[in-house]
């Protein structure tokens, strides 16, 4: 059974790993905010669980950042690098049920390509919660269509969940904005196999899930960089077209590239305040720490609360952060991460007053 209607486009998915940083973007969201939308979140890294009591720590903090009783999905897909910890026989079945032991409402994220160990695991959780399942598929593999289909087909058929408790999260991945064509040649090709896929199956639910924002930031330091949001030009136009049957959910990665560039060792990265508008973000850079002091997020403060595209301190946990910051009254500038925190949580919000 569904766990919550069909919401035919009003629902919105941020994209999240589990790190401090955007869990907390999810905290300070407001509880109106945070019955907008269905987060997804991501096992980011298995650094610090090696056992089980670190592992409950892991899942008590994603449980302090989001309420039991709103389901959230969670894609467990780097589990597998559980292999060296002592976290027992099926470290995907462990990590799921201590999930939901720690007060959690989850909807697993799978795909057909998932090791068997994941795969069930899954399908014991399915059947104990019944909170039903999302498939992530790349939208790449879209191409082969029939393929596709049998496929899912045979994984919810392993998996023992039905087509109306079943999420289709189409995944557009890192979407290159420099494209001349980056629009214009997904929305009629998104139009047919978004109707293809609907015409398949009753799913629960259909998702539309991209990133434009680049791994690398435009520009040179102490300068305002305009990045186009291109999966929300996308998804913005998809809803409006008479051609298309069902309109899917949207989904992001927030201000946050899908594939984000691995930490270079001994990088000294730059303050940056990454500000989500209309249909484009505005990044503010600074300069590296070890050329300019943290102070230069002062500065960086001042440009974005002064731009007109400014939504005001009233309008969310970040907004009120960088008003603040702008105005120096903290003693302290903030660091990376809750600067991240910041930035996702206008995000979120932004687009939660979009839809």
């Amino acid at each position: 059974m569904p766990i919550f209607p069909r919401s035919s486009g009003k629902r919105y998915i941020p994209m999240l790993k589990t790190k401090e940083g955007e869990l907390k973007s999810l905290y300070h969201l407001t509880t109106q905010q945070k019955n907008l939308i269905t987060p997804l979140l991501e096992l980011h890294s298995n650094d610090k669980i090696k056992d089980n009591t670190t592992l409950q720590q892991y899942c008590t903090k994603i449980s302090q950042s989001w309420p039991g009783h709103q389901p959230l999905y969670f894609d467990g897909n780097s589990v597998a690098f559980f292999t060296n910890t002592n976290i027992g026989p099926s470290p995907s079945l462990t990590l799921f049920s201590q999930l939901i032991h720690a007060g959690l409402s989850i909807i697993p994220v799978t795909d057909p390509c998932r090791p068997i160990e994941y795969q069930t695991a899954i399908s014991t959780i399915v059947q104990n919660q019944g909170n039903g399942i999302c498939l992530r598929i790349p939208a790449i593999l879209l191409n082969n269509r029939a393929q596709v289909i049998s496929d899912i087909q045979t994984t919810l058929s392993s998996i023992s969940v039905q087509t109306t408790a079943t999420d289709i999260l189409i995944d557009l991945g890192d979407i290159h904005p420099a494209s001349p064509n980056a629009v214009s040649m997904h929305i009629p090709w998104l139009i047919t196999e978004i109707n293809a896929l609907n015409a398949a199956a009753p799913w629960r639910e259909i998702i539309l899930a991209g990133s434009s924002f680049p791994q690398i930031i435009p520009g040179n330091p102490q300068t305002l960089s305009r990045i186009d949001r291109i999966e929300w030009i996308i998804w913005d136009n998809l809803r409006v077209s008479p051609q298309l049957q069902r309109v899917p959910n949207f989904s992001d990665y927030t201000c946050l590239p899908a594939t984000p560039l691995p930490p270079a060792p001994y990088m000294a990265p730059a303050p940056k305040i990454r500000y989500t508008a209309d249909t484009y973000w505005l990044v503010a850079k600074g300069q590296s720490v070890k050329q300019a002091p943290p102070t230069q997020y002062y500065r960086l403060s001042q440009i974005v609360s002064g731009l007109p595209e400014f939504c005001g301190p009233q309008f969310s946990f970040g907004d009120d952060y960088i008003s603040q910051r702008a105005s120096q009254a903290p003693p302290s500038t903030g660091y990376f991460t809750q600067w991240l925190t910041a930035d996702v949580n206008h995000h979120i919000a932004y687009i939660i007053a979009q839809i």
